[in-house]
Formats: structure tokens, C-alpha cells, sequence
């Protein structure tokens, strides 16, 4: 399992500095990217915890808390891989993008939840269609759909400034609540 995880954490560190070289500036792409990471840590170990709704294999090895880095490391390149997705799309459809990205993500956790869930990577407390219950997709969809909504701000384009720090809360604060309601 550990070569899964070093492959894994590896692959989506050299796939985050791809994207990066195609940045303006690689230095803040891998610095917002970094913050991504903190906010899916900060967001899986608080409703693990919370809500005790799923936890992760004990077999996994690289953990932080209760979450796996190669799912720290993973998001913000299924994050990023959406938004450009959603980009490409018409001009009416690019005005929602952050919604046709989060959208898309949700659309990969509609695959990727059963397989993990079959393949013994994480459990559900709750009952769901393949082991897997709405609320398992539900958080990638919000927790993706509020990363893009802030990535795309545009005042977050150019330098780092502090309202980058937001990409520490909104999504983390607003997925908790989303969940909630």
C-alpha cells in the first residue's frame, strides 16, 4: 500500500507542477494550490471527527490525522483539471463555471466513492446505492464548487495577498454548512 500512496502523492505533485509551468507565476499557482491542499486536510479531518460518517483503511501509511496525503495531495488537481474543463465550454455555460466544474467532480465521485469504498480504501457509516450515501458525493460537489468559486475570483489572480486565506475558510466553513442543511 505504501508504493500506491508515494506513487500516488508523487504523480499528483508532478502533475501540479505541469500546470504550474503554464502559470503566469508558478511560484503563487503552487502557493494557492498548497492552500487547496490545507483546506481539504482541515475539511476531511473536521467531518471525520465531527460526524464520523466514513473513516480511511488503517492500512493506509502517509496519513495526517485521520486523512491520507495522497487524498491531500489529489484534490487540488481534481480541482484544477475541472475548472480547466469547464473553461472550454461555451460563453453561457462559462458564466457558471464554478458550478459545471463542481458538477464535474461530482461526476468523478460518482465513480470514484463505489470503487474505493468496493476496493477497502475508505468506509461509510451511512447506508447508499453501492455502499456509497448521497451525502459522499454531496461533499465533493460542495467543497469543489466553493475552491472554484474563490479560485476564480478575480481578485485572487494576480500576488498572493490575505484574501487568499479565504481559500482556508469559505471552503472549509461552507461545506460543513451545505452538508448541513
Amino acid at each position: 500500500m505504501i508504493f500506491l500512496e508515494l506513487a500516488g502523492i508523487l504523480a499528483g505533485i508532478f502533475i501540479a507542477f505541469l500546470y504550474a509551468k503554464e502559470k503566469p507565476d508558478p511560484n503563487i499557482f503552487l502557493a494557492r494550490a498548497g492552500l487547496v491542499c490545507v483546506a481539504v486536510w482541515i475539511t476531511e479531518e473536521s467531518c471525520i471527527l465531527l460526524y464520523r460518517f466514513y473513516a480511511y483503511n488503517s492500512a493506509w501509511r502517509l496519513i495526517l490525522g485521520q486523512v491520507p496525503l495522497l487524498v491531500i495531495v489529489t484534490w487540488p488537481v481534481i480541482i484544477i483539471s475541472a475548472m480547466d474543463l469547464s473553461s472550454q465550454a461555451g460563453a453561457a455555460v462559462r458564466r457558471m463555471s464554478p458550478l459545471v466544474g463542481a458538477a464535474i467532480v461530482g461526476s468523478d465521485a460518482l465513480f470514484i466513492e463505489p470503487l474505493s469504498v468496493n476496493a477497502g480504501l475508505w468506509h461509510w457509516q451511512a447506508p447508499g446505492i453501492f455502499n456509497v450515501p448521497p451525502i459522499g458525493i454531496l461533499g465533493w460537489f460542495f467543497f469543489a464548487l466553493l475552491c472554484i468559486r474563490l479560485l476564480q475570483d478575480k481578485r485572487l489572480q494576480g500576488p498572493l495577498t490575505r484574501l487568499d486565506l479565504w481559500l482556508l475558510v469559505i471552503p472549509v466553513i461552507g461545506t460543513h454548512l451545505l452538508l448541513l442543511i
